[in-house]
């Protein structure tokens, strides 16, 4: 292996290329939503050696966005926040369907504080079927930490993801009741003639960050 940056690449393979080969295999081989999170979570590490994680998935009916799985949040903040879509950096990222790359915190406005002394933001939208499912975030104690490649594989890490959920629900590897976003969840339950889905029942997101938590 060999250090480019941040970015972690084999020999002779793109980043790129290697990194939509793994996400391509958790996204074929994970039976749960919790076990698709976290192994993506995974796969990114491998390109970007990030400190904060989260993937956010969005309730299409309340318009907010809540963290499925984290990494290096306090599980309080995690818990029982809720982000309306475009507030903060993640509910722009939702509104206006594409990544938002910040190298300073400290000096945008929309920044919503929940770490200490984060100074860089890396948000990308999940997008499946022309409607936004969540969003992958990512933030580092370091100015300037993320860039534009950063920016470009984890937004094709976002495509790969969204359009991997959804084609599991289509062919029932992933229970719809596991879901935790309305968007899918709804068009699934209209399919088999169900009642919708609420995100109460899904676990808690400071409990599934503890049981997801990477080592």
């Amino acid at each position: 292996m060999k250090r480019m940056g941040s970015v972690l690449t084999k020999p002779d393979q793109l980043p790129g290329e290697s990194l939509l080969l793994d996400v391509a295999d958790v996204l074929a081989t994970s039976l749960d939503l919790d076990t698709t999170v976290r192994r993506v979570a995974e796969v990114v590490r491998k390109v970007i050696d990030y400190e904060i994680f989260a993937i956010l998935l969005l309730n299409e009916k309340t318009q907010e966005l809540r963290f499925r799985f984290q990494v290096g949040y306090p599980p309080e903040f995690a818990e029982r926040t809720r982000i309306k879509v475009g507030e903060g950096v993640t509910g722009q990222a939702a509104q206006l369907r594409q990544a938002i790359l910040i190298d300073d915190v400290t000096r945008d406005p929309r920044y919503i504080a929940a770490v200490p002394n984060v100074r860089s933001e890396l948000a990308v939208p999940l997008i499946t079927k022309n409607r936004v499912i969540g969003v992958i975030d990512i933030e580092a104690r370091e100015p300037g930490y993320f860039t534009e490649e950063h920016k470009r594989l984890l937004t094709l890490v976002a495509s790969r993801m969204a359009a991997g959920i959804e084609n599991a629900f289509d062919d029932g590897r992933i229970d719809v009741r596991d879901i935790a976003f309305e968007n899918i969840g709804a068009d699934h339950h209209r399919h088999a003639g169900e009642a919708d889905i609420v995100l109460e029942r899904d676990a808690p997101a400071g409990e599934l960050a503890a049981r997801c938590a990477l080592d």
